[in-house]
C-alpha cells in the first residue's frame, strides 16, 4: 500500500479576519457653560454647566485649571507660600433623561480660567473657555 503526497508540506487555508467595523458617527451633543458671576474672596467665578447628548458615553474634560496655587488659608492669592490644590469645584449635580439621551447639569466654581471640554471617543471635542468676564465656546 503506497501514500502519495504524504511528504508534502501541509498546508492550511486560513480565511481572512473580516473588516473592522467602521466607528460610529459622532452623536449630537452640546456643552454650555453660562457664567454667573464673580464672587469677592480670591475672585472665584461661578458658573452652571449644561451637557446635553444623545448617547450613553460622553467623556467630560476639565482642561484648566486642574489645579492653582493658593495660599495657606486661601483668602490673599499674591501672598508666598503657595501650594497646589485643586481649580475648580462642583456642587448641584443634576441628571435628567430626555427623549434622544439625558442632560447633565452643574454648578462649577474656579479660580482663574476655565477650560472644559466634552467628546466621544473618535470625535471633536467642543469646549468652553471662562474667564473673569464670561464663557465662549461652541
Amino acid at each position: 500500500m503506497f501514500l502519495t503526497g504524504c511528504d508534502a508540506p501541509l498546508r492550511m487555508i486560513v480565511p481572512e479576519p473580516p473588516p473592522p467595523e467602521p466607528p460610529p458617527p459622532c452623536s449630537e451633543f452640546s456643552l454650555q457653560v453660562a457664567f454667573l458671576g464673580q464672587g469677592e474672596t480670591a475672585e472665584i467665578r461661578r458658573g452652571e454647566l449644561t451637557l446635553d447628548v444623545d448617547h450613553p458615553h460622553p467623556r467630560l474634560v476639565l482642561y484648566s485649571p486642574y489645579t492653582t496655587q493658593v495660599p495657606d488659608g486661601g483668602a490673599n492669592l499674591d501672598i508666598p507660600g503657595l501650594r497646589p490644590t485643586v481649580g475648580v469645584f462642583v456642587s448641584n449635580l443634576a441628571f435628567a433623561p430626555t427623549e434622544a439621551g439625558f442632560r447633565q447639569t452643574m454648578t462649577l466654581e474656579w479660580l482663574s480660567e476655565l477650560e472644559v471640554g466634552a467628546f466621544e471617543p473618535g470625535c471633536d471635542p467642543l469646549r468652553v473657555s471662562c474667564d473673569q468676564a464670561g464663557c465662549t465656546g461652541p
